[in-house]
């Protein structure tokens, strides 16, 4: 591969992004202005069109390397991710505020993010593979943890009427920045904006898979973990250091740990329906142990004072 080649894969690894960033924004902000026009409650848009947003990206990237047989991305990308949601993003978000933990997200966030990734790797350790009946088992936990939120913010009083709130302002500014704007735009609007997630997606697998894999012989599993992880979590990162300078650390902190939840079950859940994934040993002994090992250092530190100070978010992004 010449560098004139390399510069060009290069390039259109750095445009899969941006449209992928851009498909995300205007799939949400369409979605959510139909469903807001059709009647439906602002927290079933939070709990579904908002929620699947943010992750979106890893959603997409993942069913596209399945369907190009890239399977170690589609698994590198969901590990590297949820490690660069603690590392990276809690890391810098903690950095700039200090992150408090409700007693909800203690209750049922943590609990649950405990339960999926260990849900992950004994289904991954017992025969190798994410077949499609793994796959069915972590959409089931999808829909079961989605209805058990529901149920949750619904018997919740306070917890309902924060969230309402939340996401119906969300929705207003999406619904103003639509105003004037037909249904039928909105909708192709939304159908647009799957378009650029699907282009981007295969932008960033065909680009990463020949510069990286072709030209510098990194391994496909390293390449899914790293550039392309770091890549799909940016939208997450851009939310939650939002969520920080406006002292919403709650937002940040749910932000990270339902993305982490969404990654293994949905798309994980997905990419394993579609098309089983093998589970190589370096992920088996390696990537997803330290995956873990990321995960407990992260509720080690929110359990100690109920907050993540300063020095832990430091702790977290030099690991």
């Amino acid at each position: 591969m010449s560098l004139v080649t390399l510069l060009l894969y290069s390039l259109l690894f750095v445009v899969g992004l941006v449209l992928l960033y851009f498909g995300a924004e205007w799939t949400v902000r369409g979605s959510s202005t139909l469903a807001k026009r059709l009647g439906v409650s602002a927290i079933v848009i939070g709990v579904t069109v908002v929620a699947f947003g943010t992750s979106a990206p890893e959603l997409v990237v993942g069913v596209v390397a399945a369907l190009k047989n890239a399977h170690d991305i589609a698994l590198g990308n969901v590990v590297g991710s949820n490690i660069s949601n603690i590392g990276l993003i809690v890391g810098v978000t903690g950095l700039i505020a200090p992150l408090k933990v409700r007693k909800r997200t203690l209750k049922f966030e943590l609990p649950m993010v405990i339960f999926t990734i260990l849900l992950l790797y004994i289904l991954c350790f017992h025969d190798g593979w994410l077949d499609r009946i793994d796959g069915a088992i972590l959409l089931t936990t999808f829909v079961v943890f989605n209805l058990l939120f529901i149920r949750g913010a619904m018997q919740d009083r306070k917890a309902r009427q924060a969230l309402e709130k939340a996401i119906e302002a969300e929705v207003a500014v999406e619904e103003e920045q639509a105003k004037g704007k037909s249904s039928l735009y909105v909708f192709f609007m939304t159908l647009f904006g799957i378009a650029l997630l699907v282009v981007g997606a295969d932008l960033m697998v065909r680009s990463a898979v020949k510069v990286a894999h072709e030209y510098f012989g990194i391994s496909m599993i390293v390449i899914g973990l790293t550039i392309v992880a770091i890549g799909t979590s940016l939208p997450e990162l851009a939310a939650s250091v939002m969520a920080a300078l406006k002292k919403q650390s709650d937002i940040a902190l749910g932000n990270v740990l339902g993305s982490n939840i969404f990654n293994i079950v949905l798309i994980l859940g997905a990419v394993a329906l579609i098309r089983p994934l093998p589970v190589g040993e370096e992920s088996l002994y390696f990537d997803i142990p330290l995956m873990i090992l990321f995960t407990f250092v992260f509720i080690y530190f929110l359990l100690t004072e109920k907050t993540l100070v300063r020095w832990e978010a430091a702790v977290l992004l030099s690991m």
